[in-house]
């Protein structure tokens, strides 16, 4: 099977890869338009023209046409794709992609700070950032929150064992859990029940259908095992024809 006849998974959205780029440059060699490179391989045309754009060079060739004209040109430029270039260049585009880290940029802000925590005063990091924005002493100012992640991180030299203990407030009522309890819990149960030692023990539970149609409900003796299976079907609609 030729390449013009292979197939590809079209969910498929990936970057092109060195295989798809050895294609484009055969394909270019043989005449083959972008339109017809973009449907053997399953893409979108506007990649492929992109990509043919990033990995094209400027080559030189003999001008096969001779000419007595003083400004003949002797030799012809022109561009031609490689595989290999446009491999290169991608990777070298995701290497210089994605957001660059702030440590680097705010890296006089970070010394401050740093020498005012492990200075003798033991600052604290609020206090440093703080003192620093109202002098305006750095043209890139970050915010608490981003300098304590910085030090969870593990990017500035200052460690959480350097930093001064924080204030721990006692809450003025216990915190109360939100749950909604819908009566007792199984935890509650007699220790008997779980032995299986007396008969009349029954254990519940409950199933639902998709989208909320049908209902069931089991009921199980614990002691001998026996089941019951209930078909509510839809409660909503039951609940309506009462009221």
């Amino acid at each position: 099977m030729s390449y013009y006849e292979c197939t590809r998974d079209k969910k498929k959205r990936e970057h092109l890869n060195f295989t798809e780029r050895q294609t484009i440059e055969r394909m270019l060699r043989e005449g083959v338009s972008k339109a017809e490179i973009a449907r053997v391989l399953y893409r979108n045309k506007s990649t492929i023209k992109r990509e043919i754009k990033r990995g094209s060079v400027v080559q030189r060739k003999r001008n096969p046409y001779e000419s007595k004209r003083p400004n003949h040109q002797e030799y012809i430029e022109y561009e031609a794709y490689y595989a290999d270039v446009g491999q290169r260049k991608y990777k070298e585009n995701r290497n210089h992609c994605g957001a660059k880290n702030k440590v680097i940029r705010c890296a006089e802000l970070v010394a401050f700070v740093e020498e005012k925590v492990m200075s003798p005063e033991k600052w604290s990091p609020d206090a440093a950032i703080g003192y620093a924005k109202s002098n305006e002493m750095f043209e890139s100012i970050v915010s608490t929150k981003t300098f304590y992640n910085w030090i969870d991180d593990g990017l500035v030299k200052v460690k959480n064992i350097d930093l001064l203990l924080k204030l721990r407030r006692r809450p003025s009522r216990p915190r109360q859990e939100r749950k909604k309890k819908l009566g007792k819990s199984i935890d509650e149960r007699p220790k008997e029940v779980d032995l299986r030692e007396e008969f009349g023990n029954w254990e519940g539970d409950g199933i639902v259908g998709k989208d909320q149609k049908g209902h069931l409900i089991s009921l199980v003796e614990r002691k001998l095992g026996i089941g019951m299976l209930f078909n509510v079907g839809d409660i909503e609609k039951r609940i309506r024809s009462f009221l």
